[in-house]
C-alpha cells in the first residue's frame, strides 16, 4: 500500500502545470485579432469570393441501417 501512495505522489508531482485562460486574457486575444491585426471574419478559405464554400458528407450507409 505504501509503495502505491508513494507512486501516486511522484507521478502528481511530475505533471505538468495546468493553466488555464482568464476572461482578461480572452479579451486580449479578441483585442489582439479583430483590432491589432485587422483580421476580417467574412473573408472565406477560398480563391474566388463570389463562389459559396462547397461541402460534401455522405450519410448512404446510415440510411440502409434504419430501413431495415
Amino acid at each position: 500500500m505504501f509503495k502505491t501512495i508513494f507512486a501516486v505522489m511522484i507521478l502528481i508531482g511530475r505533471t505538468p502545470n495546468a493553466t488555464c485562460q482568464t476572461a482578461a486574457d480572452v479579451k486580449a486575444l479578441r483585442t489582439k485579432l479583430f483590432t491589432t491585426n485587422g483580421y476580417e471574419p467574412r473573408v472565406r478559405p477560398i480563391d474566388d469570393q463570389s463562389l459559396p464554400i462547397g461541402r460534401r458528407m455522405e450519410a448512404g450507409h446510415c440510411l440502409e441501417e434504419f430501413q431495415s
